[in-house]
């Protein structure tokens, strides 16, 4: 019997950034990869929730100036309270100055990992944080073109992929724009599960969708510390809808709420109608500790933003109904 497999959460929530470790990047006056919400080897994809990044400002020209570059301990920061427009996990965003650079941490006075320009779009990996006057995020750069490839393609990264934390904003002025999403013509799973969950939510919205697909995850397991309510719909749990089980980059999360419908069988061919943008995810809380804290004991948790949990909850899809259409034979046995 093969080894259990246990889910890699992209840190989001499992929403977040509890998952991730230290990830690169950061803006220093001249401004990446974190946590709950999963990528999987098996790779089950992550949540987390809408915003649009709007500017009227003028675009800047250029960063603030570096400092010498060392790491400081502790950062004297926390998970932004009260972010004007923030961005949500899992959403392409563009680089809209002439440089900005990408640190370690979120700090000003935190190593320097790379610097990006205008051609570089990025997907955003945490949580929002708040240090040094900036609003962070920790992010992995996907394009070195300024364009996505189109659907039904994955956004794996370029070759050595620069990551880490970047200043998004400090003020009013933001430092990166969101990237229009990517609609898909064709909406079924393979198109679906290749975009990025903010995508999904900026696509499609709250109206219902029909996937099709296999269910599961053999051996799989979650172990994740944190605060997630309600668990149903933000806890990172592996009910995963596949094209090919066990081998997608990125499948589907499934959320099925307590009332029902009820799990189908693993390795079970399903029809499924459900939808993004649930009413229930102005319930939703969470809580989590650090990425840099990842390996400590007894990690302390921090409570993230109302407005940030309530987004990356509506990035669940939430099934109303299902049908089952067969039983997938070279599913695996756990």
């Amino acid at each position: 019997m093969p080894a259990p497999k246990r889910l890699p959460l992209v840190c989001l929530l499992a929403l977040i950034t509890a998952c991730a470790g230290p990830a690169a990047p950061v803006a220093s006056p001249t401004p990446p990869t974190a946590s709950p919400m999963p990528t999987f080897q098996a790779t089950a994809a992550t949540v987390q929730p809408t915003a649009t990044a709007s500017v009227s400002s003028p675009v800047p020209t250029t960063e603030p100036t570096l400092e010498p570059e060392r790491t400081p301990e502790p950062i004297d920061g926390g998970w932004a309270q009260n972010p004007p427009t923030p961005l949500l996990m899992n959403a392409a965003v563009r680089v809209r100055i002439s440089e900005l650079n990408v640190r370690e941490l979120p700090s000003t006075s935190a190593r320097r990992v790379g610097t990006l320009t205008p051609e570089n779009i990025l997907v955003v990996r945490s949580l929002p944080f708040e240090a040094d006057g900036y609003i962070w995020y920790s992010g992995v750069v996907v394009s070195a073109t300024g364009e996505l490839p189109p659907l039904p393609h994955h956004l794996l990264g370029v070759g050595d992929a620069i990551s880490g934390w970047f200043a998004a904003t400090k003020g009013s002025i933001a430092y990166v724009a969101r990237v229009e999403p990517r609609c898909p013509a064709v909406v079924d799973l393979r198109n679906v599960a290749a975009m990025l969950p903010a995508e999904r939510l900026d696509c499609f919205g709250d109206r219902p969708i029909e996937l099709e697909g296999t269910f599961g995850c053999a051996g799989c397991s979650v172990e994740i510390s944190g605060k997630y309510e309600p668990s149903w719909l933000t806890y990172p749990a592996p009910d995963l809808l596949w094209e090919q089980p066990m081998e997608d980059p990125e499948p589907i999360r499934l959320r099925f709420r307590p009332s029902g419908p009820d799990l189908p069988a693993q390795g079970s061919i399903i029809r499924v109608r459900g939808h993004f943008g649930d009413d229930a995810a102005l319930q939703c809380s969470l809580a989590t500790f650090y990425p840099w804290d990842r390996f400590a004991d007894d990690p302390p948790l921090h409570e993230v933003a109302a407005v940030v949990a309530r987004r990356l909850c509506r990035q669940e899809f939430v099934v109303d109904s299902y049908e089952v259409t067969g039983t997938d034979p070279d599913f695996p046995s756990s």
